[in-house]
């Protein structure tokens, strides 16, 4: 019996339109795929959204009243209440994509608590405040200049940087305070082994670490304790 010929399916005006579906299918799935990624990341805050957002954060509490020291401070702390970080909310709700929201990490040194505050931008309102587990957040530029003032006014770590340059160099520098690098960083202790490191569990502390112009590191490194504004030199590495 012999073979029918193949049928042969003539060639329609389908076929393109076919692939334009495929092309707008993918095309669509780029979008959703966009959408998404908008949804759940917000554009990094300008400056002056940084600053509005930071300011409304320290002016406002969640129920709208003024952030002030408690009335029962005696002596408040110099360093007041402390923008540590601002950042952009991560949105993974839908219904929260319209909106500007800014999250404001606070340290407040007359409670000595870390808290976090959600602003929004579009209403200029504290639409959240939660205290923090962690008090161990980075420094601010105001807890920076805070601590560095305490160590180049502090005569025993003078006394120890001179004595420490004099072993390497043998002469002492008379303005040596001035001459030097200090770059600080929030302390976490690892141990417990001195009463320094002890403190600096339960408070707000900075490690000052000493350079000098050649940025070879001293071995003397003082701790500030936020708190009190005490310099301690007895930590153990």
């Amino acid at each position: 019996m012999p073979f029918s010929s193949p049928q042969v399916r003539p060639y329609t005006s389908a076929e393109p339109h076919r692939g334009l579906r495929l092309r707008w299918a993918m095309a669509l799935f780029a979008w959703l795929i966009s959408a998404a990624a908008q949804g759940a990341w917000q554009s990094p805050l300008t400056s002056t959204e940084k600053s509005n957002a930071e300011l409304i954060a320290l002016s406002k509490s969640s129920s709208g009243s003024t952030i002030s020291p408690r009335s029962d401070i005696q002596s408040p702390h110099p360093l007041g209440i402390q923008v540590l970080l601002t950042e952009p909310l991560e949105q993974k709700h839908s219904n929260l994509s319209n909106a500007r929201l800014v999250e404001v990490f606070l340290f407040n040194h007359h409670t000595h608590s870390a808290e976090l505050r959600l602003v929004d931008l579009q209403t200029q309102t504290v639409l959240s405040a939660k205290k923090l587990p962690s008090i161990h957040l980075p420094l601010s530029t105001d807890e920076i200049r805070y601590s560095v003032d305490a160590v180049r006014s502090h005569s025993d770590v003078k006394a120890r940087l001179v004595q420490e340059q004099s072993a390497h160099t043998q002469s002492a520098d008379g303005e040596l305070m001035s001459s030097l690098q200090l770059r600080v960083s929030i302390w976490v202790p690892q141990s417990t082994d001195s009463e320094t490191n002890k403190r600096c569990h339960l408070e707000r502390c900075a490690l000052v670490s000493v350079f000098d112009a050649e940025s070879n590191s001293y071995i003397t490194e003082p701790v500030v304790h936020l708190k009190t504004g005490e310099v301690s030199l007895d930590w153990a590495q």
